[in-house]
């Protein structure tokens, strides 16, 4: 017997499911650390699952990643959030932007391990941005 459910959640889920395989595909392409990239790809699923159930503000990561920048930049952007991710809120910075103060602490081992971040550009950006503009 063949599934034929075509909702529109599942329709945006599999569309968001080929555009990560895509980001993945071009950064893998680019020599992007493999291990890394994993690493990345999970904590981004992680930021999206976040999100949709509240551990986040309602589009908290989305309007990080959707801010004007230049692509190179976004990657560092993201790591900071992933360290920012993985301190307690006592032990940041004081003077770390707004929009990064306002992460809460994720406990566990995710965030802890060090990565190099991506080197994204224009296409990778727009590609990130449309696998999570996807998952609304």
């Amino acid at each position: 017997m063949e599934n034929t459910d075509e909702s529109p959640q599942l329709q945006l889920n599999l569309e968001a499911s080929r555009l990560l395989a895509d980001l993945h595909e071009d950064l893998l392409t680019d020599n992007y650390d493999e291990h890394h990239l994993e690493l990345f790809m999970v904590r981004i699923l992680f930021c999206l699952y976040a999100e949709d159930t509240a551990i986040f503000k309602p589009q908290q990561f989305k309007k990080l990643i959707e801010k004007p920048n230049e692509s190179f930049r976004v990657g560092e952007d993201i790591q900071l959030l992933f360290r920012v991710l993985d301190q307690k809120e006592e032990d940041r910075q004081n003077n770390l932007p707004p929009e990064f103060q306002e992460f809460p602490y994720v406990n566990g081992a995710l965030f802890t391990e060090h990565i190099t971040p991506p080197m994204f550009t224009d296409t990778t950006v727009e590609k990130l941005i449309r696998m999570i503009f996807h998952t609304y």
